[in-house]
This record gives structure tokens, sequence and C-alpha cells, in this order.
């Protein structure tokens, strides 16, 4: 149980830990710092598709975390009042490969290409998306009016004795003092365990994205999962008329700082060749952009969301994989409410760092 009016310094600046700090504002937390290496949603939070399942989740430990952040996402765009790219979607299932045209009567008029085996993954009351860098900086953005400050600089080293955290050391040298901190670095929070002498037990797998602009009307709100002999491929139509195309997982070494990140060009291309394939809509354009994100995985592939084992208040949230966009508001609630009252909310009890750092 933590004051509210003692500073509150939350390590990391993507969809976690801005949905931390506001929860903690709306909580009426006073002195909450977030600490952010790079900028705001510069990792996964920015560069993930913001794809939203209620129900993809079920009978896995994450699944109250799911379905409370599906219906957060309904409720976001009139609290924070601005455009986070979000609505509600139809999403499919196809195999890309040598079927003939369509391939099945449910696939939208603009999926035009060699498809077949058509099935239906998600309606538009099961599924939706948002734009994951609106949502994550408009989040931040409304806990700012509330007094929550942003710090843009590097965490190095913390400084602590026994249970008790006295502050956090910067790359500047400055110090930034705090009994509480939150770790909230997707992959890299593996780097913060170690500040505070825990082994770095969390780490990513580095996906691929490629962001394409067809004709205004070219495209609906349709998600298609495609399966390809090289693995799945996603594809996501946006609000804003851009297409959203991600898969092409690799085994890149995740890089300690996260400014370095860069993507595999081949693997870009495969992406553009996959969007060509799908539609004639999509035939021919350029990309917009390419992108790569490291998706933080556990060796038990649960989150890690709670207190660390050994300290009074040190918390952790980090862990969840391609779900991090959707659960991130749910689990920045729960984190908030477990800091407020000393207990654990029932959506991530099952989730305890204990069950692995020791």
């Amino acid at each position: 149980m933590v004051p509210k009016d003692q500073p509150v310094l939350i390590v990391g600046g993507g969809i976690v830990g801005c949905s931390t700090a506001y929860y903690l504002s709306k909580a009426g937390f006073t002195n909450v710092i977030v600490i952010e290496a790079v900028d705001v949603a510069h990792a996964a939070s920015g560069r993930a598709g913001g794809f939203l399942a209620r129900d993809w989740c079920n009978n896995q430990p994450t699944q109250a975390l799911a379905i409370r952040g599906f219906e957060i996402y309904s409720e976001l765009t009139a609290e924070l009042g601005v455009d986070i790219g979000y609505r509600h979607v139809n999403t499919l299932s196809l195999n890309l490969g040598s079927g003939d045209g369509r391939g099945d009567a449910t696939a939208p008029g603009w999926v035009d290409g060699q498809v077949s085996n058509v099935s239906v993954l998600g309606t538009k009351g099961t599924t939706a998306q948002v734009h994951p860098g609106l949502a994550t900086k408009a989040l931040l953005s409304k806990a700012q009016e509330k007094g929550v400050k942003l710090l843009r600089s590097r965490v190095i080293a913390a400084n602590y004795s026994e249970k008790k955290i006295n502050s956090l050391l910067l790359e500047s040298g400055e110090t930034v003092p705090g009994e509480t901190v939150i770790l909230t670095m997707g992959p890299w929070t593996g780097f913060g365990l170690e500040w505070f002498g825990k082994s770095k037990i969390i780490s990513g797998e580095r996906a691929h994205s490629i962001v394409l602009k067809p004709e205004p009307g070219r495209v609906d709100d349709t998600a298609l999962f495609l399966s390809l002999p090289a693995g799945e491929t996603e594809v996501y139509p946006r609000p804003d008329g851009t297409v959203y195309v991600c898969g092409q997982q690799d085994e890149e070494p995740l890089p300690a700082d996260p400014a370095l990140v860069v993507s595999n060009p081949v693997m870009c291309a495969d992406l553009l060749q996959a969007a060509y394939r799908v539609s004639s809509s999509l035939s021919g354009l350029k990309e917009e952009s390419t992108s790569a994100c490291y998706l933080p995985t556990v060796k038990d592939h649960k989150p890690l969301v709670g207190l660390v084992p050994g300290f009074t208040s040190l918390y952790i949230a980090a862990g969840h994989f391609c779900w991090g966009i959707l659960q991130g508001p749910a689990t920045g609630e729960a984190l908030a409410q477990l800091i407020l009252s000393g207990e654990a909310p029932e959506s991530i009890q099952r989730l305890d760092p204990a069950r692995i750092i020791k």
C-alpha cells in the first residue's frame, strides 16, 4: 500500500507504463513520473498492429485481462477525448496459395487474390482494433493533465538497501528519488531487473511490419489472418485509410538500447509480397513505412504482473507477448489497484512474479 503523495517512478513509456500512470492519476496519486529512454510508444507500443480480441485468451491465465482490456477500449475514446483509431472489425482466416480467386463467398470483395479455406475468426462483437501509438500517447497526455510528469532519460542503475528502494540513477549522472518503482519496459524489463540484483528473465522475439496506403475506399474494415508456408501474416486495414501488415518473426537478439532496433529488409519485402497476393487493391503499392519490434517473452509464456520478491515497493508488468496492446490498459488498471490497496486484483493473481523471480 503506497501513500498517494509519495513518488511513484514508472520506467517505460509504452502502453503498460502509460496505462499505469493513467490509472494511478485517476486514483488520486499526485507524484507519478514516467521515465522513458527514447520516446513514448517508441517500441512495440508504437509499431504493433493493435488487434483486439475479446475471447482469444479464454482458459488462459490472462483471460480476465483480455476481457477487461476489450471492454476498456470501448470506453477510452470518450474518456480520452481524442481519436485513437478504435473500431470494431470482422476477422477472417484464409489460406494464401493456389486457390481460385476469392475462394469463398465470406471474403470481402477487395480480397481477390489466390485465397481459399476462408473462415470467420471474429465478428464486430468480439474483435476490434486500435492504433497503439495514438492510444499510448493519449493515455499519457490525459495523465499529464492530472499532474503526471514525463522524464526522457535512460535509467542505468538503482540505489537500494535491503528491501527498500531509495532512487534511480540516470545516464546523465542525476538521481531521481523514489521508494516505489514500476518496471514496464517490455522486453527490456530484464535489464531493469538486473538493477535490483535479479536475473534478466525477460527477452523478446523480433517481428516485422509494413504500412501501405491504398486509394481511398479500396478496402473495408476486415482484419485478415493469412496462412502461408513461411508462417502467419496479418493484414489490418485502419480507419485512417492505411493498411498494416505484420508477421515474419526471427531470432535476432534483443539490443540493449531500444533505439537500436532495426528491421530485416528481406522479411519486410516478404510481407509486401503477401499483401500483393491477397488483394489487387494492394498490389504494386510502395511501403509508407517498414518497421520491427520485439514481443516480450517469459519462459512460461505468462506475463509478470505484481510485486517483485525481496522488495517492499518494486513492481513489474511485462511479458504479454503479442497481447500487450489488448491487455495493457487492464494491466495498468489492476496494477494501480494493487499499489493503492496492497491487494492484487483477481485478474493478475495468477501472474504473480514470485512464480519465477526469486
